[in-house]
């Protein structure tokens, strides 16, 4: 467990106020489908099956669509 010092589980932790649905509606807007549909997976598996993309140039796709969405719903990114 010593390499776990120092880690803080941040599961379960409300969202703050007014952004409670912040994950949804980017999720939404980006078209990516992330836990509410299966195109996700059918997509990765499809291009596995006929070689069409490699799963670097879908999460680049998927990367550009969620920040895409972020940026039209004004979304600020913070570390």
């Amino acid at each position: 467990m010593e390499a776990f010092d120092g880690v803080t589980l941040l599961s379960n932790i409300a969202a703050p106020e007014g952004e409670e649905d912040l994950f949804d509606d980017v999720n939404n807007e980006s078209e990516v489908g992330i836990n509410n549909n299966d195109y996700p997976d059918c997509e990765i598996l499809e291009a596995a099956l006929y070689g069409t993309k490699t799963l670097d140039e879908i999460m680049d796709e998927w990367n550009a669509k969620w920040a895409a969405a972020q940026e039209s719903l004004n979304v600020e990114v913070t570390q």
